[in-house]
């Protein structure tokens, strides 16, 4: 082992202070695994910023313990906006109508991911008309989970 990322709550020292998710860089994705690099704990706090120390180096975690926020609509056969749409959520984001399972893969911007529909009765998948469950290529990525970051629209 390398180095540790605190978690949100379980390595909280001071209850008083807001803590959120260690924010990474993902580098590369492969077998279950994410490649990180430049680990930050700078958004911990309430008025005053109270980070906790996080390794810095790069290193392996595994795909299952990272949490994103997706703040688009739209899911791709490839990472590509041009490429065929697997899912439209119309003005909902992805993490507000879905639960994510796994990132699978990575390619610059884009995130390939694994997510179950929350809900599946209110959404229209383009294809098959019965999926509820899939994996789509996303962008709109938001290294925290808790909150929306301030981003424009992938999706215009």
């Amino acid at each position: 082992m390398l180095g540790t990322l605190p978690t949100t709550r379980g390595d909280a020292p001071d209850p008083t202070i807001d803590y959120y998710s260690v924010t990474f860089d993902v580098t590369e994705a492969r077998d279950g695994w994410l490649k990180i690099k430049n680990a930050s704990d700078d958004k911990t706090g309430n008025d005053q910023p109270r980070p906790r120390p996080v390794y810095q180096g790069a290193g392996w975690v595994e795909a299952s313990d990272a949490r994103i926020g997706i703040q688009s609509a739209r899911g791709y056969a490839r990472p590509d906006a041009g490429s065929e749409r697997i899912l439209d959520l119309g003005s909902d984001w992805l993490t507000e109508r879905a639960a994510l399972r796994g990132i699978v893969a990575c390619d610059g911007d884009w995130l390939l991911l694994d997510y179950e529909m929350r809900n599946s009765d209110k959404f229209e998948p383009l294809a098959p008309k019965d999926r509820t469950q899939g994996r789509a290529w996303f962008r709109g990525i938001c290294s925290s989970s808790e909150t929306t970051c301030d981003m424009p629209s992938v999706d215009k």
